[in-house]
């Protein structure tokens, strides 16, 4: 059917399905480590810079074609004694012209946990990570900019991608994956503090407030030279900037790269929209000089395949539904943010890297100039890494503004004849969420 309202998801296939599986769904589990935090949770942003001005008719109808095959994405939190439920939103989500980024939860968004702004040539895609991580929210970010771009810009464009031709859901899509199907471990999950820790956060350079680096490399030039290293983007950007940090703090602890890591498989919700991320432990060698670099890359491509058996996965979610489990015991929400309170300031050792992968838009990527993804409130540094329209993008996310590892990452990369542009450095906020408000 034709969706020409907000209203019009509902009666629509898809959203007569999410509806009728609403009352049957679990209560959010994958999530809970972001709706008990001391002052709520902040927006996960993606920001696309488009080549033209945004239309934002064509933008509005984009995202009512969009919800239509995502229909879960309208839903908005019920709180029940503490625990969090998804429940049905029958108020409209609306694109809005503004470079203010909302609230996520409460009345500003009608109460709901995505939002879609844009401003002159820039789209804002914000999500709340209690509902979905970054492979959750991709497909409705992709399928998004294709409608925008099918519409905008004529005759269209034939793509051959699956992912974007389907339009029908599945109920998999819907799924709780922290519900194990086996007694789940008592073993909850470890944060390791035993590495090198990055000196900025122990002074008072570390201000707890967020600055953002925008670098743009060039994919053919970095791919090419990764491809000669028998390297994977992610591996070479864990290893170059590990390799960084060594040069910057000679040490004897190890420098450990925490890579986002997808743990669906280890679930039998492997097509949950679900938040379900875990992470692999790359370890820099103490010795570096010692190790040929080839030799790393294939230490950690080894440490990546092993991370990434069905076992080691089915520990990863047992560890964190035996968490969910202890929860459980706890009655009302405030002693439940107790029990979750060491997530407020939890720093992982040394550095965290996220690759959301390749947008895979066809031809529609020449209308894209890059893609950012960013969050504020994190301690430490965090890479996160996208790529669109031939362009490799790094947003460093930092807790203190000194860019000496940024500046010494852009030698490594002039040092292999890469390609890049660097933009000023952004001080920025994302908002925190609106739960408590409402």
């Amino acid at each position: 059917m034709e969706i020409e309202t907000y209203k019009d998801i509902f009666k629509s296939k898809n959203g007569r399905i999410y509806l009728e599986q609403l009352p049957h769904l679990e209560k959010i589990r994958s999530g809970q480590s972001f709706l008990y935090r001391k002052n709520g949770n902040e927006s996960m942003i993606m920001e696309l810079s488009m080549h033209d001005l945004v239309d934002a008719d064509l933008l509005e109808k984009a995202l009512l074609r969009s919800l239509s095959r995502y229909p879960y994405l309208t839903s908005k939190f019920i709180q029940v004694d503490g625990d969090f439920y998804l429940s049905a939103n029958f108020l409209p989500m609306k694109v809005v012209e503004t470079l203010r980024l909302r609230p996520l939860g409460g009345l500003e968004t009608n109460y709901h946990l995505v939002d879609i702004t844009f401003y002159e040539k820039k789209i804002y895609v914000a999500y709340h990570h209690a509902l979905c991580d970054g492979r959750g929210i991709m497909p409705f970010v992709r399928k998004l900019i294709y409608y925008y771009c099918l519409k905008k810009y004529q005759p269209p464009i034939d793509i051959d991608d699956l992912s974007l031709a389907s339009e029908n859901m599945s109920i998999g899509e819907l799924q709780e994956p922290f519900v194990s199907e086996e007694k789940a471990t008592d073993t909850l999950p470890v944060f390791k503090h035993d590495a090198f820790r990055l000196p900025e956060l122990t002074t008072d350079k570390h201000l707890y407030k967020s600055t953002r680096y925008e670098l743009n490399i060039d994919q053919d030039s970095f791919v090419g030279w990764a491809r000669s290293k028998h390297a994977t983007p992610s591996i070479t950007v864990a290893l170059l900037m590990s390799k960084v940090i060594e040069n910057v703090h000679p040490n004897e602890k190890e420098i450990i790269c925490n890579l986002a890591r997808d743990d669906r498989a280890g679930s039998s919700c492997q097509n949950t929209f679900r938040n379900c991320v875990g992470s692999i432990e790359l370890a820099y060698s103490r010795h570096p000089d010692e190790i040929p670099f080839l030799d790393q890359v294939e230490n950690y491509r080894n440490t990546i395949r092993q991370s990434k058996q069905k076992r080691q996965l089915r520990d990863s979610i047992s560890r964190m539904t035996a968490l969910s489990d202890q929860l459980d015991k706890r009655k009302g929400f405030l002693d439940k943010q107790k029990m979750l309170s060491f997530y407020d300031d939890l720093i992982l050792d040394t550095f965290v890297l996220s690759y959301i992968g390749q947008f895979k838009l066809g031809a529609y990527e020449s209308f894209i100039d890059d893609i950012h993804s960013y969050i504020s409130g994190s301690k430490g540094l965090t890479i996160q890494m996208s790529a669109v329209n031939e362009t490799l993008s790094l947003d460093f996310i930092q807790s203190f503004a000194d860019k000496i590892y940024l500046e010494s990452f852009i030698e490594e990369l002039k040092q292999r004849n890469i390609g890049f542009f660097v933009k000023d450095p952004i001080e920025f906020e994302t908002p925190y969420d609106a739960l408590k408000q409402s």
